[in-house]
């Protein structure tokens, strides 16, 4: 290789790096065909005097990047002594130091108490540092268990339900937004929907390619996801440890992607951020107000693609309770975008916050018996289990009817023009295109609209109705 080779390779390496945001690179030209500069200095090679892989190797400080000053322990097991001595929290430390003595807080739960004791494998040693695995045994008897993690009062996690992340997709099945996965972190398991596929580096050129649908096998991309109970995340650039993952396929438990984690997102639900704020309630009994009414108040939710003929039959439906003479009100998910929801886009964090909005609409209208005929795509499962849990915990009947119309129809009918625009590129990450539309598993009703007109549709639902009050 000549001099002109050398310096352009060089320059290419550090051009990469550079991208990458790599720091600390060393640069060795190797051959592993014949061994050049493996083990040994290669006389092929005149022009390069640096050393060979093997004495890079042997000389690297692998413990210079680890971090002793944010305590991280994921705790992996819960010993009880037959002797009836205190609990011993046991796992391997992934940050900070850990002695004897020491405040510490127990996350999730946010409880502070003091190290009792710290026990090592080593007997000389009296601290736990990374990546020693450690015993610890508490002042105080706290509920801990696997997949809890103690770390600094001053200096915790967030308690992150979304995750900004860097994804390496390792199957064959390509990962799309609405997807559902195990997500591995430390020693704590969850499960997580891929919200939002950010883009997609090309791993030859590195070129980065905006929202793409979906990421194949071998490819890196950037991912929003957003979990079922909270992660103890960091960057993965100040914890190597805590700021990792990995996603498993629940069907085949075959590991499916690896993941570093960007930015952790702590998303509280209302009575943990606003514990000053409690249920007003009512001074007249749901029961009496019913009666007095001559109705019980529940909600129908009307799921289905665009244009699958979800608000044609719910504005029939509202018109034949109104005509029967109950009280009944058509919450239309475009309606609510003009007031409740203006503030909110289409991505797929926005479109999940538009739902628990609907359906904490919804849930008042119920309860003060109203019977509220929702109409809204809401294309993931995980985002209307939301509304039904909400329901359920407060005892009221709620009702998913599935309008199954195939793409296909929907798409001839396009009243918006929303499909020929998303078709021709105009518009990015439109449901039933390029963005996904998960039905129902087990619907309360499924109206197949290529076989049932909107009256025997209307029909079946009322029948539901009345099933779900008795």
């Amino acid at each position: 290789m000549g001099e002109a080779a050398k310096a352009l390779g060089v320059r290419e390496v550090w051009t990469l790096t550079e991208r990458l945001g790599l720091a600390d690179v060393q640069v060795i030209p190797i051959s592993a065909l014949d061994g050049d500069n493996v083990v040994e200095r290669s006389d092929r090679t005149p022009w390069y005097d640096g050393p060979a892989l093997l004495e890079v190797l042997e000389t690297v400080d692998v413990a210079a990047d680890r971090d002793t000053g944010h305590l991280r322990l994921p705790i992996q097991w819960v010993a009880r002594p037959k002797d009836g001595s205190g609990r011993v929290y046991t796992g391997q430390m992934a940050a900070g130091t850990l002695r004897a003595g020491d405040e510490v807080v127990v996350l999730p739960a946010g409880q502070t108490t003091t190290v009792e004791s710290v026990d090592t494998l080593d007997d000389a040693a009296t601290d736990g540092v990374p990546p020693m695995s450690v015993g610890v045994t508490l002042a105080d008897d706290l509920d801990v268990g696997r997949g809890d993690l103690l770390s600094a009062p001053g200096d915790r996690p967030p308690a992150a339900r979304e995750l900004n992340t860097t994804i390496c997709w390792m199957a064959e099945q390509p990962l799309a937004p609405g997807r559902r996965y195990a997500l591995k972190h430390t020693t704590r398991t969850v499960r997580a929907t891929a919200q939002e596929i950010v883009d997609r580096w090309d791993p030859e050129t590195l070129d980065v390619h905006a929202h793409p649908s979906a990421l194949a096998l071998n490819d890196i991309g950037r991912v929003t996801l957003r979990t079922s109970s909270p992660v103890l995340a960091d960057p993965y650039r100040r914890h190597g440890v805590t700021g990792a993952f990995i996603l498993v396929d629940e069907h085949s438990n075959e590991t499916v992607g690896a993941g570093i984690v960007r930015e952790a997102r702590e998303v509280k639900p209302a009575d943990e951020t606003r514990r000053d704020v409690t249920w007003h309630p009512a001074a007249l009994d749901r029961g009496d107000r019913w009666r007095t009414l001559g109705q019980a108040g529940a909600t129908l939710w009307l799921t289905g693609l665009p244009a699958s003929g979800k608000s044609t039959i719910a504005v029939a439906l509202e018109r034949r309770l109104v005509d029967s003479g109950r009280i009944a009100y058509l919450v239309d998910g475009d309606n609510v975008r003009h007031g409740l929801s203006d503030d909110l886009g289409f991505s797929p964090g926005d479109r999940a916050e538009h739902v628990r909005r609907v359906g904490q609409v919804a849930r008042l209208l119920a309860d003060a018996g109203v019977i509220a005929v929702v109409s809204l795509v809401s294309p993931l499962r995980s985002d209307r289990v939301v509304p039904r849990q909400l329901h359920e915990a407060a005892e009221l009947p709620f009702v998913e009817v599935h309008v199954d119309t195939p793409v296909e129809e929907c798409a001839r009918r396009d009243p918006k023009g929303l499909y020929a625009r998303a078709q021709a590129g105009e518009i990015k990450g439109f449901t039933g295109i390029d963005a996904p539309y998960e039905a129902p598993e087990s619907p309360e009703v499924h109206v197949a609209t290529a076989d049932v007109e909107v009256d025997a549709a209307v029909e079946r639902i009322l029948e539901a109705v009345e099933r779900a009050q008795q």
